[in-house]
């Protein structure tokens, strides 16, 4: 793993922390990867700062935290849009399913959304919720069009939430995330300029105005192949149902 942490070192990572009571495990990703070589820029929600203060992620990163529009502390006095274009990624860890819903919707009204909007890097998006809020339809649709648009989505775990329930929700576990931005760095892009077609979920074959063959094909390989092509260069297209 230590080798692998080398692939960190110069590279610039933008840390998005949103209103999860999660957001005090970013403090250990900004951390690491600091120690490791990494330039961490870390943005904060209103919201985030009601878990975690800025204090501690300046402390570590050695960075001032960009929090509003108005902080003009990068090199061109506009962070949102020094954020979009000097880094290598974009990682919101953890992400709320406000800051989902407006990324898909395209809301650009916080430093957040506009750094997200004007980039054209990998944007690597890691939810953390309850479980409720993370199963709802509204949230599942958002996920799967920002996997469609080319965004890495680390899914959440099960276990003990917030609420005190056990469900899908947790930040998935911090070396993923770490590894997922490693691989990120060590990508291969031998399918540029390559076009490829993907299809993924169920298939019905018809027999007649009634009946039907089909199977219970979740479409799940299909996403996963269609992401991984993304980000070797390939220009995807996804043809994809659900049972």
């Amino acid at each position: 793993m230590k080798k692998d942490l080398d692939i960190l070192k110069n590279k610039k990572i933008a840390l998005c922390i949103t209103g999860s009571i999660a957001a005090y495990k970013s403090i250990q990703l900004a951390s690491l990867w600091t120690q490791y070589g990494a330039s961490v820029q870390v943005i904060m929600s209103e919201s985030s700062k009601e878990f975690v203060g800025k204090a501690s992620f300046e402390g570590i990163t050695h960075n001032k935290v960009i929090d509003s529009f108005w902080n003009s502390n990068l090199e061109s006095n506009i962070d949102h849009l020094d954020i979009a274009k000097n880094s290598d990624i974009i990682v919101i860890a953890p992400a709320t399913a406000n800051i989902i819903s407006k990324i898909v919707s395209g809301e650009s009204d916080d430093v957040i959304t506009t750094s997200v909007i004007a980039t054209n890097k990998p944007i690597l998006i890691a939810p953390a919720m309850d479980g409720n809020m993370y199963n709802h339809f509204s949230t599942k649709s958002n996920i799967d069009r920002l996997r469609e648009d080319g965004a890495i989505i680390l899914e959440p775990q099960e276990g003990y939430l917030a609420s005190g329930d056990i469900g899908k929700g947790r930040l998935i576990d911090l070396d993923i995330i770490t590894k997922n931005v490693i691989n990120q760095f060590d990508q291969k892009k031998d399918l540029n300029g390559k076009n490829i077609l993907i299809s993924a979920g169920g298939t019905k074959e018809i027999i007649d105005s009634v009946r039907f063959i089909g199977n219970r094909s979740s479409g799940k390989m299909g996403h996963q192949v269609a992401e991984a092509s993304v980000q070797r260069g390939g220009n995807v297209t996804l043809v994809t149902a659900s049972n």
